[in-house]
C-alpha cells in the first residue's frame, strides 16, 4: 500500500470514528438531559455519512526528488553531502564524512555501500567477519578523490 493511499485510509477511518463519537455523544446527552424525557430518535439524514472514497483511479501526485547540486572534481566524480538524498542512485560518488580525527573528507560510495551478498550464506559469512573485526575502516579522501586524508570507521551496526 502506498503512503498516499495509507493516508487516505487512515483519514477515512478517523472521520468515521469521529462521526460515531459525535452521534454517540448526542444520544447519551439526550438520555441524560432529563429522566422524564424520552430521547428522540436521531433523523436518518444525521446518521448517514457521505460515501468514503478509499480507492482512486488517479495516481498520487509525483514526488520529485529535491535537486541536489553536487560539485564535480577533475576526475568527473561528484562530491558532497548526502543529507537530502532520498535514494542510493542520487548519492554522489564521494560522500562527505568526518575522519576518525575530525577532518572533513569524502568516502567513496563504493566503499560505504559494498555489493550485496549473492546468497544468505554469503551474507552470514560477511556479517561474521565484520563482527569478529569489530567493524571496518575505509580511506577518507580530499575532494579530488585521490588524496587520502584519513580514515573512516564503520561499526558493525552501520
Amino acid at each position: 500500500m502506498t503512503q498516499h493511499r495509507t493516508k487516505r485510509v487512515l483519514t477515512a477511518v478517523a472521520g468515521g470514528a469521529a462521526l460515531v463519537l459525535v452521534l454517540g455523544g448526542l444520544v447519551v446527552n439526550q438520555a441524560l438531559a432529563s429522566p422524564e424525557h424520552t430521547p428522540q430518535p436521531i433523523p436518518a439524514a444525521a446518521t448517514t455519512a457521505p460515501p468514503l472514497q478509499i480507492e482512486s483511479d488517479q495516481p498520487p501526485p509525483a514526488q520529485e526528488e529535491p535537486p541536489t547540486a553536487f560539485q564535480v572534481n577533475k576526475n568527473g566524480q561528484t562530491y558532497g553531502s548526502d543529507l537530502n538524498v532520498t535514494s542510493e542512485d542520487g548519492e554522489p560518488d564521494l560522500i562527505a564524512a568526518y575522519s576518525e580525527d575530525g577532518k572533513l573528507g569524502y568516502a567513496l560510495k563504493a566503499d560505504l555501500f559494498p555489493p550485496m551478498p549473492k546468497s544468505p550464506e554469503e551474507a552470514l559469512a560477511q556479517q561474521k567477519v565484520l563482527l569478529a573485526a569489530g567493524g571496518r575502516t575505509i580511506p577518507l579522501y580530499s575532494s579530488d578523490g585521490e588524496t587520502v586524508i584519513g580514515t573512516y570507521f564503520i561499526s558493525p551496526g552501520q
